[in-house]
């Protein structure tokens, strides 16, 4: 962290975020999101990392809400918990920097699949209340459980796509029809 801070002093403009869950540490969110008293607990546990290492912000990586990920548990009230656990993370890091009297936001970003499935667990008009940016992860489109070999992270389909598949282009577009703006699209 010392090094990523030292880089600041280069470039002050430099966020440094860091990013909590992914594909094999997803396993508790819907379990700590499930309640009031857990989702505050999380929220005050981020805004205390994010105190000690001096961090300009968190990016949530919970994969997935309502689905199956790698041993994660979940729930079909994932979509509103999702919310609510924003929600509380939102507001206890808007207290931190109340209290440190903290002249800019604390960014608070998750990192969202890509798959028509994965928009309708989330409720994204209500997150983006919340969120400063949505990281889509647009990549995966072929991975090892593909039958089909193709493009890792692929801007458009190919015309060989067997069910003329998934890629960033259509993504974004997704994300768009749901009302997500570009400007909060990473």
């Amino acid at each position: 962290i010392d090094t990523l801070h030292s880089l600041k002093k280069i470039n002050p403009d430099l966020k440094i975020i860091v990013s909590i869950g992914g594909w094999t540490w997803s396993k508790y969110f819907s379990d700590i999101a499930a309640s009031q008293a857990m989702r505050n607990q999380f929220a005050r546990s981020v805004a205390d990392f994010v105190k000690r290492y001096d961090l300009d912000g968190i990016d949530i990586d919970w994969e997935y809400p309502c689905m199956r990920g790698a041993g994660n548990s979940f729930r079909p009230e994932d979509k509103t918990n999702f919310t609510y656990l924003l929600s509380n993370v939102r507001n206890t890091l808007t207290k931190l920097e109340i209290s440190q009297k903290r002249a800019e936001s604390y960014i608070l970003t998750i990192a969202a699949g890509t798959s028509a499935n994965y928009l309708k667990s989330i409720e994204p008009k209500k997150v983006l209340e919340y969120v400063d940016f949505i990281h889509i992860m647009t990549y995966d489109y072929r991975s090892g459980d593909s039958w089909e070999t193709g493009h890792h992270s692929n801007l458009w389909t190919s015309l060989s796509d067997w069910n003329n598949g998934n890629c960033i282009d259509k993504t974004i577009n997704r994300y768009m029809n749901a009302g997500v703006p570009a400007d909060k699209i990473i």
